[in-house]
């Protein structure tokens, strides 16, 4: 490693020497008298991490070795995807740049399978981690500063998966509806990775919360239609649609609603004028099964 330097102080604290290495890594002093020295280093070369101070003894007629190395400054990612249910595990192939305060990209890491992704060699400072490439259905992370210093920096990271919830509800109450079926599609010219536009992507079931989900659902844009409504609920016609961008935001429609299924009755008099009051009317389902009983208000 050259041009690595140091002083050199005697027992007294008083420097005694001044030395740089050469190409080769060496440097050389002669001339101390028999004794113990602290090799101190004052400087040293980039990407490398200055070393802590080491003692030598210089014996009479001997040549004393002092073998030293330096550390090179390294920085460390763990990336950890955090699950829609809490549970987190480590994010494998997910790419980041690391830009310098120039804005220049100094480094391009990849995660393991453990997660992690390492860069060796930079200056100590400060530097900017941008994500270029995250696993399909998890969010980007948005750029973050860090500090690197001294031979190891460790930052750590954690996205969660993207995720779309579809609320359903009665039109009129307000009321959790559950049971409610939606084909989800994607359009292919804005999305990566999914289904084509003619075979949905998903199909899911709205539950008693009256919401129906999808996890790591690829960055795009998508449309979604109810194919069948709750009980006693008339189907929701209207073709709705959402996109997800690459940091998990969900823009567009997930609030949806239906309207129940109502049937009038009208009762009047033979002349079909008067209208009756208090008349209850069974009404019977297609097997003959006595479904419910109403009564007739003032209005007939």
């Amino acid at each position: 490693e050259a041009d690595s330097r140091f002083y050199i102080y005697d027992s007294t604290g008083s420097a005694v020497a001044d030395v740089i290495t050469n190409s080769s890594g060496d440097a050389y002093v002669s001339g101390l008298p028999v004794g113990t020295y602290t090799v101190h280093q004052y400087y040293a070369p980039p990407r490398t991490v200055l070393m802590a101070d080491k003692a030598i003894s210089v014996s009479g007629g001997q040549v004393t070795y002092g073998k030293f190395s330096n550390a090179s400054v390294t920085f460390k990612i763990i990336k950890v995807t955090q699950n829609h249910d809490g549970t987190t595990a480590p994010e494998s192939g997910s790419v980041f740049q690391i830009l310098n305060a120039s804005e220049t990209v100094v480094a391009t890491i990849s995660t393991n399978a453990n997660g992690i992704g390492i860069a060796d060699l930079l200056d100590e400072g400060n530097y900017t981690i941008h994500q270029i490439s995250a696993p399909v259905g998890v969010s980007y992370m948005k750029d973050q500063t860090v500090t690197v210093i001294g031979d190891l920096t460790t930052f750590t990271a954690s996205d969660k998966t993207t995720y779309v919830e579809i609320h359903k509800s009665d039109a009129e109450s307000g009321a959790d509806l559950s049971g409610g079926i939606y084909e989800i599609y994607s359009n292919p010219s804005k999305i990566v990775k999914a289904a084509t536009s003619t075979i949905p992507y998903a199909t899911v079931t709205t539950g008693e919360d009256g919401i129906a989900f999808v996890e790591r659902i690829p960055v795009g844009s998508y449309t979604y239609k109810e194919i069948k409504a709750p009980y006693g609920y008339t189907i929701d016609q209207t073709t709705h649609s959402f996109s997800v961008d690459k940091f998990g935001v969900i823009t567009g429609t997930t609030e949806v609603t239906d309207i129940q299924t109502k049937v009038e009755f009208h009762k009047y008099d033979s002349t079909g004028t008067l209208p009756l009051r208090s008349a209850v009317l069974n009404i019977y389902d297609v097997s003959g099964n006595l479904y419910t009983q109403v009564t007739t208000d003032v209005d007939g």
